[in-house]
């Protein structure tokens, strides 16, 4: 959209649920899009699935948003972290802007500004099949079992919005 700005963050956990975790963390990719100010979670993807199908799975998401979508993932520490971020480089989002964000900050510091803007009346989510469990993970955070998709969506915001400030700041 004219004027739009979009980024996809991932949170990426590559576990099935098997006999000793029967409810093991999620992936999840939260597609959000800023138009004038105004944030549109426009798209969840939640599984859970092996680390080669998960990785597929992102390619065909990636696929499917096209290339203007800037895809970030959050990158867990250590030198494994940096490995993960470098294989999808290069092999499994070749060809799209694609960047590692170390987290720095607890769950709820990084959820903080998305909250902020929700509070303010700039936060919209649309009605598919996945707005109801994302409403209710959002609704019991920071205490619930999961918040997978919290973490992803704050970083879709943190990141969609930084970018929007950059813009400013050139004009």
């Amino acid at each position: 959209s004219k004027g739009g700005n979009g980024v996809r963050f991932w949170d990426v956990a590559a576990t099935v649920p098997h006999k000793a975790n029967k409810d093991p963390d999620w992936t999840v990719g939260a597609r959000i899009d800023s138009i004038d100010g105004q944030y549109y979670i426009t798209s969840i993807v939640r599984f859970r699935k092996s680390p080669l199908e998960t990785e597929k799975t992102i390619r065909k998401t990636a696929d499917i948003d096209g290339p203007e979508i800037r895809i970030f993932m959050e990158q867990e520490p250590g030198s494994s972290g940096k490995s993960t971020i470098d294989h999808y480089t290069r092999n499994v989002l070749r060809g799209y802007v694609f960047k590692g964000i170390p987290a720095v900050k607890s769950k709820t510091a990084r959820a903080a500004p998305l909250a902020s803007q929700a509070e303010a009346g700039n936060v919209f989510v649309l009605s598919r099949d996945w707005t109801r469990d994302l409403i209710d993970e959002f609704t019991i955070f920071p205490d619930g079992a999961h918040d997978d998709q919290v973490d992803a969506v704050s970083g879709a915001f943190g990141q969609v919005a930084q970018s929007r400030e950059i813009r400013i700041r050139k004009i």
